[in-house]
C-alpha cells in the first residue's frame, strides 16, 4: 500500500488511450502496424537500391584497341608541357623524358612512317576540355602527316592492346559547315 492507503500496483488509463495520450481503438493498431511494416519495407528497399551495383560507364562499354605493334607513333598525354612518348621510346635513363607539346611534334614528324599514332589521354572523360584536347591533337598530327589517330583511355599500365578507345573528337558546328 502507498500512504494514500491504495495498492502499490500501477493503473493505466482504460478509455484506450496510449501513453502519449492517443486513443487507439481496435482499428487504429492494424493501421498502425501496417505503416510501420510499409515504412520498413520502403526503407529496406532504399537500402538494397544503395547496394546495387552501378550502370557501366560508357568507357566500360567502348571497344578495346588492338594492334599497338603497327603504331608508327605512341605517346600518353599529361598536359601541354608533359607527355611522354613510347614509340619511339624517348628515355633518360630509367625514366621516360618529359616532353612538351613541341617536342613530341617534332618526334612524330621525324618518323619515317605516318600511318598510325596512337594517343594515350590520361584524366578525360567525355568532357568538352577533353574533345578540345583531341581536336587540337588530330588537327596538328594530321599537318606532321598521319593518316590514323586513335585515342585511347590510358590506365595507367604499359599494356596499350585491351585500352578502351575513345570516341573520336567532335568538330563545332562552325568546322563541320566549310
Amino acid at each position: 500500500m502507498d500512504i494514500n492507503g491504495q495498492g502499490n500496483e500501477r493503473r493505466f488509463p482504460t478509455s484506450g488511450a496510449g501513453p502519449s495520450g492517443l486513443r487507439l481503438g481496435i482499428a487504429g493498431k492494424p493501421r498502425l502496424a501496417a505503416c510501420l511494416a510499409a515504412g520498413l519495407c520502403a526503407a529496406g528497399l532504399v537500402l538494397l537500391a544503395s547496394c546495387a551495383t552501378p550502370a557501366a560507364s560508357p568507357v566500360a562499354s567502348a571497344p578495346r584497341f588492338t594492334g599497338a605493334a603497327n603504331a608508327d607513333f605512341i605517346f600518353r598525354y599529361f598536359s601541354d608541357q608533359v607527355s611522354h612518348v613510347e614509340r619511339p621510346l624517348t628515355m633518360e635513363g630509367p625514366f621516360l623524358v618529359a616532353c612538351e607539346r613541341a617536342a613530341v611534334l617534332k618526334l612524330a614528324a621525324d618518323q619515317p612512317r605516318h600511318e598510325l599514332a596512337l594517343v594515350l589521354l590520361i584524366h578525360y572523360f567525355s568532357t568538352p576540355a577533353e574533345n578540345q584536347v583531341k581536336l587540337a591533337w588530330t588537327q596538328d598530327l594530321r599537318k606532321v602527316g598521319y593518316r590514323n589517330i586513335v585515342f585511347l583511355l590510358s590506365s595507367g599500365g604499359h599494356e596499350i592492346d585491351g585500352l578502351p578507345i575513345l570516341p573520336a573528337p567532335e568538330y563545332p558546328a562552325t568546322v563541320a559547315q566549310q
